[in-house]
């Protein structure tokens, strides 16, 4: 909430010195104004859904690795519980293919976890250069007296 907030105030304080350019500029700077804003927009959309998708990997990692501790657990158990060589070795082994699977979706999950990441810190980067860019375009506009040579 806090963030689009932030936001808002952000845009308004955009598009209202961008306003005061625009009657300078006439309808190509407002236009370029209303693009930038909506590029600006659409890229807080993407971080903000990199984000819900970090945390969405997150949490897969973590369930996979409780699965990883209970297999272990699991084949712990079995190892310790078994009364004959044949049910040792039959636990054993279904702890053992229990294991394998868990570490392959913890794998996997932490692979899907780091490319969110990714594309979360590009888009941040996307977001910084654009602000920065704004920023830039309304600290750069030629002054009146420029503007009458």
């Amino acid at each position: 909430m806090h963030i689009k907030l932030s936001l808002v105030l952000a845009l308004v304080t955009i598009v209202a010195s961008s306003g005061c350019a625009n009657e300078k500029n006439g309808p190509a700077g407002k236009r370029e104004a209303d693009r930038t804003a909506m590029k600006l927009a659409d890229a807080e959309r993407e971080r903000d859904e990199a984000r819900s998708q970090l945390t969405q990997a997150q949490a897969q990692i973590e369930a996979a690795r409780m699965e990883v501790k209970k297999a272990q657990a699991e084949l712990a158990a079995a190892q310790k519980n078994a009364s004959s060589a044949g049910d040792v070795k039959r636990q054993l082994e279904a702890a053992q293919a229990s294991l394998q699977q868990s570490q392959q979706q913890l794998e996997k999950a932490q692979a899907s976890n780091q490319e969110m990441a990714q594309k979360l810190a590009e888009t941040n980067k996307r977001l910084e250069d654009m602000n920065a860019r704004m920023q830039q375009n309304a600290t750069t506009r030629p002054s009146q007296t420029e503007l009458n040579k």
